[in-house]
């Protein structure tokens, strides 16, 4: 899935003290399309230290897919390893999970010594569930002349340093695939049978609101907005941090200690030039490092943790064992800087706020040595995560005679539901109505009548004239959703996030489905007749609400902005 720009830079393992935990219950995804193709069956085996501890479990294949396995870390864990087996041997390749950890050591017992392999965190967005018909998400239609059929084209969502992740997919012959391209650039073949359609959806995460929350996370402000169990030193020469548990504020860690190097530990994360936290790592794991509450928050919504941190003891002793925690969750595994001295080490979590409005981020140091164990933090931020999808429909027309520029004086609004094509002159003689790039069927008067209200999309009519001319109207928007008896449910076509959705049911009882793009059911829940104020916790995007009222249901796409 593919990143232009690369938001975690991965790392060798270099030994067994510096590998990550994985905590139970994360999910580890294997990517077996090179030379794993052809096998039918993978285990992985979870390991705290040897191969005697291990616990193995037989992968399976995510639904949808081809070639990618998925296996849930068991009870009690955490485990330092995982090893993937086949039944034809040991294997190893590069790791693709969706669990906490920056890095995983991969060993392997059949080599005589260890062996590690380098591994990248990444999302995992699944294959999708329904066809595009029924995501219910608003898309851009385009028709292109049959001549460019089985032609490359190009689609661009927009360059944005924000995006997590991303993938793209095509769906045509009934089937969903995956693509490459980045958010910049796709390029995609159109299918060379004109009869055929083809869809292309963007399933992206991005961030917004960086940083949003956390006070003083790069320090800047010196120290202050944060709780600590260790002992703050005002700088005062390079022997400021000699003691343990103490900590201090400053832009060059050699100004404070002198087994911090010089240049290499003189320059903070931010811009290499501001203030960072070091510390002088105490014997005590119970003592916080650094502690803030970060209030106001929305519930049930996804934020990504990052935190930078950096080892600055030249002798690479006793290296730190950090843990970053929210709400007493353990965010991004127990990691140790990377790298040697000087070298800064993201953290980095997607974690889910559920029925918390506040956020408790906490960093405790597990590395009990008196030796070595100095580090320094910085850039902690906890910013918002939002999906993202753009979905594309690409259909063949004819392309002779080409159509004329759309005329914008052409078409009237009269009402909410009556389009009008002007004809002063007289010259127009025929008439072909349009909704996203479909001839209604029928809608061929000079007017266009909708007794039901217009149903959201871009209207527009080609009319002929009587010397064979054609022009065509600029497209006309309608947004509202059409209204059609009076006795039916009425569901509104957007909503603001966090405000309730307002459904007046007109004396319906119902079963009430809401599903997201992917078709996924995210609420069921049910009315005698009553109207609806449904509170609700989604994310923005597009979703379809559907009642089920005995033998009638009426769908509705919803966006929620």
């Amino acid at each position: 899935m593919k990143r232009i720009f690369t938001l975690l830079a991965a790392c060798w393992v270099m030994q067994k003290a510096m590998a990550a935990f994985i905590p139970a219950g994360t999910v580890l995804y294997f990517d077996a399309s090179r030379a794993w193709s052809a096998e039918s069956a993978i285990e992985a085996c979870f390991i705290v230290d040897n191969p005697s501890d291990e616990q193995c479990m037989a992968m399976t294949l995510v639904p949808g897919e081809n070639h990618i396995w998925q296996a849930t870390a068991p009870s009690p864990g955490p485990w330092t390893y995982v090893v993937f087996r086949t039944a034809t041997g040991l294997k190893t390749d590069t790791l693709v999970w969706s669990g906490n950890q920056i890095l995983y050591a991969v060993t392997c017992d059949d080599c005589g010594t260890d062996k590690h392999a380098q591994g990248q965190w990444q999302f995992f967005i699944p294959m999708p569930a329904a066809a595009p018909s029924s995501m219910g998400i608003s898309y851009t239609d385009s028709l292109v002349c049959e001549q460019m059929a089985d032609s490359v084209i190009s689609i661009s969502i927009g360059s944005s340093p924000d995006y997590m992740d991303y993938q793209w997919f095509a769906y045509t012959g009934s089937k969903w695939t995956r693509i490459s391209g980045s958010p910049e650039s796709m390029t995609a073949s159109l299918p060379s049978d004109t009869e055929q359609d083809i869809w292309f959806l963007f399933a992206g995460e991005r961030v917004t609101k960086a940083g949003s929350g956390v006070i003083n996370g790069d320090f800047e402000q010196g120290n202050t907005s944060f709780l600590t169990d260790y002992t703050y030193r005002t700088p005062a020469g390079n022997n400021t941090l000699y003691d343990e548990g103490v900590y201090t504020i400053t832009t060059d860690v050699n100004q404070v200690h002198s087994s911090a190097p010089s240049p290499a530990c003189s320059h903070d994360h931010t811009t290499g030039s501001g203030k960072m936290m070091a510390v002088n790592g105490g014997s005590d794991v119970n003592k916080t490092v650094w502690q803030q509450t970060v209030r106001g928050l929305h519930t049930y919504t996804s934020y990504v943790f990052s935190a930078w941190v950096m080892n600055w003891d030249q002798e690479n002793l006793a290296m730190a064992q950090l843990e970053f925690s929210i709400n007493s969750q353990l965010q991004g595994g127990r990691v140790s800087p990377q790298g040697g001295y000087g070298h800064w080490t993201q953290v980095y979590a997607v974690w889910n706020s559920g029925k918390a409005d506040t956020a408790t981020i906490r960093l405790v140091n597990f590395q009990d040595a008196a030796y070595g164990n100095d580090f320094a933090i910085d850039d902690i931020s906890l910013s918002e995560l939002v999906t993202e999808n753009r979905l594309f429909h690409f259909s063949f027309k004819s392309c002779d005679p080409p159509l004329p520029e759309c005329t914008n004086d052409l078409v009237y609004r009269k009402w909410n539901d009556v389009l009008f094509c002007d004809n002063h002159d007289s010259t127009l003689v025929s008439w072909q109505w349009y909704l996203d790039s479909v001839a209604i069927e029928g809608a061929t008067k000079q007017f266009l009548y909708m007794p039901d209200g217009m149903a959201p999309g871009e209207y527009y009519v080609i009319a002929r004239c009587v010397d064979g001319e054609l022009k065509v109207s600029c497209p006309i928007t309608f947004e509202e959703a059409p209204r059609s008896a009076v006795s039916s449910p009425k569901i509104p076509s957007h909503v603001a996030k966090n405000e309730p959705i307002r459904i007046q049911m007109n004396g319906r009882s119902a079963e009430l489905n809401i599903y997201d793009i992917m078709g996924r059911r995210r609420l069921l829940t049910y009315t005698r007749g009553e109207d609806i104020e449904l509170p609700h916790y989604l994310d923005n995007g597009m979703y379809i609400i559907l009642l089920q009222m005995g033998n009638e249901s009426v769908a509705q796409r919803i966006r929620v902005w």
